[in-house]
């Protein structure tokens, strides 16, 4: 347990550089591009490390070392299209319905990837990492079919002090930010809930990926409720409902013991944790510093 804890913080490593991966995506564009460009490299960096596991030896240090450049460009690609949802949510005033899009297609991906990962982690490790490393690909074409952006001109090395400055001087964001890491500091459940289901209520992969697959089922209906209700209520209400859903429906796993309530609190968790998450990308999106979105 202890080593599955730690081979998955390290390989996630990546994860906690977002902030200064999206200053560079900000400050320096890539070929003419903030966005697009940025997006593929990611690409390519997570598709050649996924592929690369296949044939490698599967050696706890190496298999670190690989996923571990895998995440870095999925984070590289996670920095990119955030900026691009800011930059068109604060063009549209749509911060809210956009937050409400991207938990929609988000829990869509993770319906499915919950469905067949419990079959993938019973089958052969080659088969599900090259269908890894297919479905990284995909974003490159993506970006090169159907992004569009204007011309970024070259910019030098200073323009990363315009940053840091534009980002200090953003009052409304720290204050957010703090709000917002009050409500993820919280450790969370997933590795213990992980060895529970396993070890304690004896679950299958296959009814692992099903309960998976529950939470983010209702995750895409109360993403849609977000969607409508965004423009109705204040970002305040939708704050205050978000939170008290999240900790109220949490506080139900301390019954999470047979497999009817399982389903029915990771049901309900979805609905209850959505609710807060889409709140606080709405809060974060609303106060970025033009110029400073990813």
């Amino acid at each position: 347990k202890t080593s599955a804890a730690s081979f998955i913080f390290l390989t996630c490593l990546a994860w906690y550089a977002k902030p200064l991966i999206g200053i560079i995506n900000d400050a320096f564009p890539m070929f003419g591009s903030r966005r697009k460009s940025y997006l593929v490299f990611g690409g390519l960096l997570a598709t050649a490390a996924m592929a690369l596991t296949i044939v490698m030896p599967h050696q706890y240090g190496l298999l670190v070392a690989v996923l571990t450049v895998a995440n870095v460009g999925f984070v590289i690609g996670s920095c990119s299209t955030g900026g691009l949802l800011v930059e068109t949510a604060q063009t549209f005033s749509a911060s809210g319905r956009l937050a409400g899009i991207r938990q929609s297609v988000q829990a869509v991906s993770f319906v499915i990837s919950g469905l067949v990962s419990g079959y993938l982690a019973s089958i052969a490790f080659g088969v599900t990492a090259g269908l890894c490393a297919a479905l990284a690909f995909l974003i490159i074409p993506a970006a090169l079919l159907v992004l569009r952006e204007p011309y970024h001109p070259p910019q030098p090395l200073s323009a990363i002090k315009g940053q840091f400055r534009n980002l200090a001087r953003a009052k409304t964001m720290w204050a957010a930010a703090g709000l917002t890491l009050l409500f993820y500091i919280a450790p969370g459940v997933s590795t213990v809930l992980f060895y529970r289901q396993q070890n304690v209520l004896h679950f299958s992969t296959e009814i692992q990926g099903l309960l998976t697959s529950t939470q983010y089922a209702t995750s895409i209906a109360t993403a849609i409720v977000y969607s409508f209700f965004s423009r109705r209520l204040t970002l305040r209400s939708l704050l205050l409902i978000g939170i008290f859903g999240a900790a109220i429906t949490g506080a139900f796993y301390l019954f999470y013991d047979n497999l009817a309530l399982a389903f029915l609190i990771d049901g309900l968790n979805g609905v209850g944790y959505t609710l807060a998450e889409l709140a606080f990308m709405d809060l974060m999106a609303r106060s970025t510093p033009v110029g400073s979105e990813s």
